[in-house]
């Protein structure tokens, strides 16, 4: 929970949010230790295409992101005055 928290107050709630989209491919790529269940060809297809997704949306988004290029966005601005 704590990396989640960094990672919206790093990117901004809408990049960050994106990163929900990889929790099932995360804990498919778990499965092999900790259950030993090996991913079989459909959900290996499943999470190439979440992971192409993830990036596609953004690579698409990396412009109008203002948090990633060290400038404060409008919401953080306002936390720092008094």
């Amino acid at each position: 929970m704590y990396l989640y928290a960094r990672a919206i107050a790093l990117l901004g709630s809408v990049r960050a949010s994106v990163f929900v989209a990889l929790v099932p491919v995360v804990t498919a790529l778990m499965s092999p230790a900790v259950l030993a269940e090996w991913p079989t060809a459909p959900e290996i297809t499943g999470m190439v295409v979440v992971i192409l997704g993830v990036e596609l949306s953004l690579l698409l988004n990396r412009d109008e992101a203002s948090t990633v290029s060290g400038e404060l966005g409008p919401y953080q601005e306002s936390s720092l005055r008094p």
